[in-house]
C-alpha cells in the first residue's frame, strides 16, 4: 500500500477519535475520591482550589439500584451548610457561600441509603479552596535590573483520610496509641461540658452505648485521639474537635456532630 493511501487512512482514523471525543461527555475534573470495601461505592469530590473558580459537582459511582445519597455540605467553619439527596449516581453540585472570598477546607460526607431507608454507609471528604491566592507575578527588574520576584504561594498540607473507630480506642491493648490524654482523664475537664453520663473519664465514655450524648461522647474521644496521634493523618485538628463537642453540648446537636465525627473515625485506621 502506498504511502499516500497509509496517510489517507491514518488521517482518516485520527478525525474519528476526535468526533468521538466531541460527542462523549467530559466529567469534571476531580481531586480524589474513596471507595467502600464492602458495597465498592466511590465517591468522587472537588480539587483544591486556588483560583476560587469554585467548581463543585460530587458525585457517586456504583451505587447500587434503588438507593438514595443524602449529601450533608460543610463550610470552611465546618458548620452544616445544607443537606440534598439524590438518587444513585445522581450528580451535585457544591453550594459554596454566596461572595466567599476567603481561604479554608470544605467538605462533604455522603450518606448512602438503601430501598429500605436504612443507612449502610457513609463516605467524608474534604477540599481546600482559597480565594486570596493570586498566581505569582512576572519578576519586575528594577532599575538596577535585579528581578524581584513575587512570593509564590504554598499550598497548606494535605490532612484526612484515616481515621480509628471508638471500637479501636476502647480496647486495653491500644492504649499504648493514647497520645496526649489517659483513659483515667476526665471527660468533662478535657472538653468543658457538663456531661450527664456517669464516670465521665475517657476511658468510660468511649465504651458507652447508646445514641443521642452517649453515641457523641464515644466518637468525641476517638475523634480526639486521632487527632492526637501523629501517625494518624486526620479530618480535624485537637482543638476543632473540642470546639465542635462543646457546640453540641451548647445546641443539644449531638446526632449532627456525631455523624461528622463518625464519617472521620470509621476511615482507615493505620495504627496496629
Amino acid at each position: 500500500m502506498s504511502k499516500t493511501r497509509w496517510a489517507i487512512y491514518l488521517s482518516a482514523a485520527l478525525a474519528a477519535v476526535i468526533l468521538i471525543a466531541m460527542i462523549l461527555p467530559m466529567p469534571a475534573v476531580m481531586a480524589g475520591s474513596k471507595t467502600d470495601s464492602t458495597f465498592g461505592v466511590t465517591l468522587y469530590f472537588p480539587d483544591d482550589q486556588f483560583a476560587c473558580e469554585k467548581v463543585g459537582d460530587i458525585y457517586s459511582t456504583n451505587v447500587p439500584d434503588g438507593w438514595s445519597v443524602t449529601y450533608h455540605f460543610f463550610d470552611d467553619a465546618l458548620q452544616l451548610i445544607s443537606s440534598q439527596t439524590v438518587s444513585g449516581n445522581q450528580a451535585v453540585s457544591f453550594p459554596y457561600p454566596a461572595n466567599y472570598s476567603g481561604a479554608g477546607y470544605f467538605a462533604v460526607t455522603a450518606e448512602y441509603i438503601d430501598a429500605s431507608g436504612q443507612t449502610k454507609f457513609k463516605i467524608g471528604a474534604k477540599w481546600y479552596l482559597d480565594c486570596s491566592a493570586k498566581p505569582t507575578d512576572t519578576p519586575t527588574p528594577t532599575p538596577t535590573d535585579t528581578p524581584t520576584p513575587t512570593p509564590t504561594f504554598t499550598p497548606p498540607p494535605p490532612s484526612g483520610g484515616q481515621g480509628c473507630t471508638p471500637g479501636y480506642w476502647r480496647q486495653e491493648h491500644h492504649y499504648d496509641s493514647w497520645m496526649g490524654y489517659s483513659p483515667s482523664d476526665d471527660f468533662e475537664t478535657v472538653f468543658s461540658v457538663d456531661a450527664s453520663f456517669s464516670p465521665t473519664n475517657l476511658g468510660n465514655a468511649v465504651q458507652l452505648n447508646g445514641g443521642g450524648e452517649r453515641a457523641l461522647a464515644r466518637h468525641a474521644v476517638a475523634a480526639l485521639l486521632n487527632s492526637t496521634n501523629p501517625s494518624v493523618s486526620f479530618f480535624y485538628t485537637t482543638a476543632q474537635v473540642i470546639s465542635m463537642v462543646q457546640q453540641a453540648y451548647a445546641t443539644g446537636s449531638f446526632e449532627t456532630v456525631k455523624n461528622l465525627f463518625e464519617a472521620q473515625n470509621d476511615t482507615v485506621c493505620p495504627l496496629n
